[in-house]
């Protein structure tokens, strides 16, 4: 499959995501959500910059304050689309983009 524009069933697949997404905040406070709590304490365990959070607190934010998640490409929806659903991190890399030849 080439990456690309997204099909309309991707894009259903966030949109439900994005909904239940909202599962995981049930604080005022978006630091208090046990999901966010947990990766940023494995994040300090990672020794990152005290600035990095995890992309499923960004995305969180996001969906909290209203601004849901849209669509920007096929790979990408997927993977935003499972950290939403199940509260975790999910990322991928364009190896060429490094100079990576496998």
């Amino acid at each position: 499959m080439q990456n690309g524009e997204s099909t309309d069933e991707i894009k259903s697949v966030l949109e439900e995501a994005n909904n239940e997404a909202k599962k995981y905040l049930t604080k005022e406070v978006l630091s208090e959500n046990p999901i966010i709590a947990v990766w940023r304490e494995a994040y300090r365990k990672f020794k990152t910059k005290k600035s990095v959070r995890s992309s499923i607190e960004a995305l969180l934010k996001r969906v909290n304050s209203g601004n849901h998640v849209s669509s920007i490409n096929k790979l990408v929806d997927i993977y935003n689309s499972a950290s939403l659903k199940y509260g975790l991190p999910c990322g991928a890399e364009d190896l060429d983009s490094f100079g990576l030849y496998l």
